[in-house]
């Protein structure tokens, strides 16, 4: 099951440039509280994960990160970052990034120095189960942060993909369908779905 969750990029630690590249550090979740998606991600789950993953790079593998979530995998012409480092400070999950001098990651350098603001996503897949009218995220596989443009709305919710801060599933079943399907353009603009408008419907109004 893919989690993905959203957050605004507020006022990250800039450190020294290296090579063309810019590098950042910022928080892009909580350990064990609610985040907008009414999921929970405990401190021993991330830990564990944050481990598996630093291992990996300490190892060479790259988190090749986008500038919106990439909808069919990564691929060279989507890279704008790598992730260089993931930790935990006090109760937020930090990530080290090195934003590159790509296409993609230009934009994203140029937006950052204009003082225009980002969103942030993380990338993962896991398992949840329900406890106390939340979801208890209970593994976690981490697989990237990447960037988007309005964090706040147009966020695509499908079987298997959540993403933070607009939690469409609370209440797409009951909303008129010129909302739904302004919805579904923002998700294609912003998110990268690329299904269409039928099955996104079908989604939001649970369907089979």
């Amino acid at each position: 099951m893919r989690l993905n969750e959203r957050t605004i990029l507020e006022q990250p630690r800039q450190l020294p440039d290296s090579d063309g590249a810019m590098i950042l550090e910022f928080p892009f979740l909580v350990v064990d509280e609610a985040t907008g998606n009414n999921r929970v991600y405990p401190r021993a789950v991330m830990e564990q994960a944050l481990k598996t993953a630093q291992e990996k790079i300490n190892k060479g593998f790259s988190f090749f990160s986008s500038d919106s979530h990439p909808a069919s995998g990564m691929e060279v012409d989507k890279v704008s970052h790598l992730v260089t480092k993931v930790f935990l400070e006090k109760n937020r999950v930090m990530a080290r990034i090195s934003i590159l001098p790509t296409t993609r990651g230009r934009n994203v350098q140029t937006i950052i120095k204009a003082g225009g603001k980002l969103g942030v996503s993380a990338r993962g897949e896991g398992g949840t189960v329900s406890e106390n009218g939340k979801e208890r995220v209970t593994s976690y596989d981490f697989q990237g942060v990447d960037f988007c443009l309005n964090p706040a709305a147009g966020t695509y919710v499908g079987k298997e993909s959540l993403c933070e801060s607009a939690p469409l599933d609370m209440d797409s079943q009951n909303l008129p369908d010129e909302i739904l399907e302004a919805r579904f353009y923002a998700a294609r603009r912003e998110a990268g779905y690329r299904g269409t408008w039928e099955a996104y419907r079908k989604i939001a109004r649970r369907e089979k």
